[in-house]
Parts: structure tokens; sequence; C-alpha cells
């Protein structure tokens, strides 16, 4: 009677009677609007992700879909189901949807930042297809039953939870085997944390475990209580959102100039490392204060152009960003900014941090000639 919509939680933004029945499938695209499918009725809807209002007209995509499911790089919904032995590839800009053969018993769905998908097919098999839906290959792997969830890292190995035999598999991107870690019982769900860390949600014991790729090993089981019964396929950390559908990563510093500082020229990728490819983009932007307290608005810079500003504080913010699919690639190599201390402030010594924004882009702050922060 009502059921969520009428509970009281904080955490609870939108409730909304989706198009689709039984629903599974549930991706969100680089707009933030939300898919969700019906495994029930394999309806398909999208809903903005800030009014929850639908748009355009559901889509029908028919028995190979409906359960897991996911948003790539070029915007494409791909869905998975279950009794299907392939998985459906709907492109909404052409409003075109194909059907492309897998295993049987197709479950959970992965991509990789090259923009290839992966299929589990509840058994101990896995396949590999290209963004346009061709088949690549299907393999079996050892040590691995009732396979279900899958995620990859950001090397490109794949994750595999296997609920019948209560391991998860990792497996290199060409589908060769590494390791089998020992669970608790019923791993399903799979995902990636933005350390780099894969988290398995166990269904049969009421909770979660942790897996450190450095090690193979399971560092963390939290246990969720009696009942909990976890139970998922998509992407419940969001690393599918940020690593391959809308691909960006930010950085931001705040420097310390002094009182009456003023703040010169702006450089960065002097060094050869530095490099922005086609179909990526790098943007550097700077605001100031005097008390960490009220901020001017950000001012967008050129390499080597000068900031102008007098003010104690200035942060420096960093977007980095890729077309899924393509493979490429920003990297910020370096950055310096030119400055002349205010209110007796001694220039700090330069120093040199190493940075990773969500697995994708390299960030390295590295000593050169003029005041380096």
């Amino acid at each position: 009677m009502g059921g969520t919509s009428t509970s009281e939680d904080s955490a609870t933004l939108l409730y909304v009677r989706t198009a689709g029945t039984n629903v599974r499938t549930i991706a969100v695209d680089k707009d933030n609007n939300v898919w969700t499918g019906g495994y029930g009725n394999k309806v398909h809807q999208k809903y903005d992700g800030e009014t929850g209002a639908a748009i355009g007209a559901p889509v029908n995509l028919g028995s190979d879909s409906g359960y897991g499911g996911l948003i790539d790089g070029n915007g494409v919904l791909w869905s998975s189901g279950w009794s299907a032995s392939s998985i459906s590839r709907y492109d909404p800009a052409t409003g075109t949807e194909t059907n492309h053969a897998v295993d049987g018993g197709s479950y959970g769905l992965a991509v990789d930042s090259n923009g290839y998908i992966y299929n589990t097919h509840l058994g101990n098999t896995v396949s590999k297809l290209a963004p346009d839906g061709t088949l690549i290959w299907t393999k079996a792997y050892t040590g691995g039953a009732g396979n279900r969830g899958i995620a990859v890292t950001p090397d490109g190995h794949l994750w595999i939870g296997n609920s019948y035999s209560n391991t998860v598999t990792r497996l290199d991107n060409d589908g060769n085997w590494i390791a089998n870690i020992v669970c608790e019982t019923g791993p399903m769900g799979i995902s990636v944390d933005s350390n780099g860390k894969v988290w398995a949600t166990n269904y049969n014991s009421n909770s979660v475990s942790r897996i450190d790729p450095a090690t193979n090993t399971v560092d963390l089981t939290v246990e969720l209580g009696p009942g909990a019964s976890p139970y998922n396929y998509s992407d419940m950390t969001g690393t599918v959102v940020t690593g391959t559908t809308s691909p960006s990563g930010t950085w931001r510093k705040v420097l310390n100039g002094g009182a009456g500082a003023t703040w010169g020229q702006i450089f960065w990728n002097l060094e050869d490392e530095g490099e922005i490819p086609d179909t990526t983009g790098l943007t550097v932007e700077a605001r100031w204060s005097n008390d960490l307290v009220t901020w001017s608005d950000y001012i967008a810079y050129s390499s080597a152009e000068n900031i102008g500003l007098v003010a104690k504080y200035l942060e420096i913010r960093t977007t980095l960003e890729r077309v899924g699919g393509t493979g490429l690639t920003p990297v910020l190599s370096d950055l310096q900014v030119d400055y002349t201390p205010g209110g007796g402030t001694t220039v700090p010594e330069p120093t040199t941090v190493t940075l990773l924004s969500l697995g994708l882009l390299g960030l390295a702050w590295r000593k050169r000639g003029g005041h380096n922060l």
C-alpha cells in the first residue's frame, strides 16, 4: 500500500513510478539521466536525474533485456536478459536496437575504459564484445560457478562474482585466469570503488567483502545483519559513470601567498610528458579569497596567461576529460604559478606530489624554475 512513497527518509529525494515492471536494469548517462528497465515487461525508460520526469517515449527491448544494464561512453544502453542467449544494445541517438548473441544465461554487464563490453553467463563463462556489439570471444575459467556480477578495475582486469562457489574470479582483459578469491557465501554484485578496491555483495551471508587487488585477498568484511540479502548487478559505486560513461577528473589546490600576494603567470604542460590529445580536454581555472570563506567566481586561463590578482589565497582547479571508448587520456605533467608573496611570507620550497584522479588521469607537481607550489 504505497510502499516507499509513504516512507519518511531523508535519503529519499525522489519517488518515481517506472514504466518497466520488476525493474532490475538501472544505469546513469553522462547528463545524469537515469535509465531503468523492467525484467517483467522489458520496457526501458529514461528519467531526468534531477526531477524524475520521463524523457521521451518508453522503449521495449524484448526478451534479451531487463536484467543487468549499463550506459557506455558513447551513450549506448546495454541490457542483459538472464534467460536469453543474447544482450540488447540500444542507441538513443538513432533509436536503433540490436541483439547480440552470447552464451546462455546472460547476467552481469561491465565496460572497460576502451568501451569493450563484458557479459557473464551464470556458469563459468564470460563474453567480450566490441562497442558495436561484435562478439570478440567467450571464454571459460576455473574455480568459479554461478557467475553473476562483473566489474573492471583501472588496469582493465575483470572481477566476477561466483555465487555458487563463493569466490570472486580475477581475469585479465583477454579473459586469462589470474586468481580466485574466497569470500563469504553467495557473492552476487561486484563493483569498484574510487581507490581501486573491489566490493562483492554476499547474498547468502548478509555481508559485503572488500578485496585488495594488490594482494588478491579480502581485507574487509562488513556484516549487514540478518535478512539483508544484498542483491545487485548494476554499478553500486558510480565508477562506471565517472570512469567510462562520463570520464573526467577534477583536482584542486589552495595556495597561500600571504596577505596582499600578487599572482602572476600560470603555466602547465611545459614538460614533454604533458599532452592533450584530440577528443580530450584540460581546463585550468583559478579563484581568489582573503579569508577562505568568501570566494570569487572561477576564471579559466590559458597556459602562460597572467592571472593578475592580488589576494592572500588562490585556488587552482584543473578539470581533465576524455571521450569514452577512444582510449585517449589527457595528461597534466606539471603546473607552475609565479607570484610575489605578501605580508613577509617566505616562498615555500618546491615540492613533488603525485596524484591520481579516479584511476583515469595522471597528475603530477614537478620542480621547475621559478616558484613552484
